[in-house]
């Protein structure tokens, strides 16, 4: 017999439970260097690029794969930020849900 498909609702638990065990190896990259790798791999592919034409040994696919691993470091770059908006910001809701339950305790 077959395995039973996971219901969507399964799916997404398991989903967030990986990408909250990856937060915790994401969390540690340095934001900064990440960036700059990633500036200079753009920069690596146009250079590569402009220098196509005396170059006989040029490959367009090297260019293309460096500049899809600088969009790809962008893109986690971007993943990491907001994983970081997203935990302020629930640090804001709880905040903000602890000072209205003493509000609320000051009437009770």
């Amino acid at each position: 017999m077959g395995q039973l498909e996971e219901t969507p609702e399964e799916k997404s638990k398991r989903s967030a439970q990986l990408i909250e065990m990856a937060k915790l190896y994401l969390l540690q990259i340095d934001e900064n260097h990440l960036e700059s790798v990633s500036t200079q791999l753009h920069t690596q592919a146009s250079r590569q690029e402009s220098m196509s034409i005396i170059n006989m040994h040029y490959y367009p696919e090297k260019t293309q794969i460096l500049r899809a691993q600088a969009g790809a470091l962008g893109a986690l770059l971007s993943f990491i930020s907001h994983l970081k908006e997203i935990d302020q910001l629930k640090k804001t809701l709880d905040k903000a849900k602890q000072g209205r339950e003493q509000i609320d305790r000051l009437f009770l």
